[in-house]
């Protein structure tokens, strides 16, 4: 999905940005700033927004312990 794509999801769905930034806690101002492509989504509170948009692959929320888990996965299925 690109940034478009999420877009559209909004416009389809009702839903204004803002208040999904709310109900997931995130700055409005950041969730727009993702969309609009003005952040690119590398790192902290942007990267969790692109993660949870689906713009970006990621562990949601970002924990270290989330990616610990993926790189086990990855790693048994890569054995496999």
């Amino acid at each position: 999905m690109n940034r478009q794509d999420a877009r559209g999801i909004f416009d389809r769905a009702g839903i204004s940005i803002s208040s999904w930034a709310r109900s997931h806690g995130f700055s409005r101002v950041m969730v727009h700033h993702v969309l609009s492509g003005k952040v690119k989504g590398r790192r902290g509170e942007a990267h969790h927004i692109a993660v949870a948009l689906g713009i970006k692959d990621g562990v949601p929320g970002g924990k270290p312990s989330d990616y610990a888990k993926l790189a086990k996965r990855s790693k048994s299925r890569k054995a496999k």
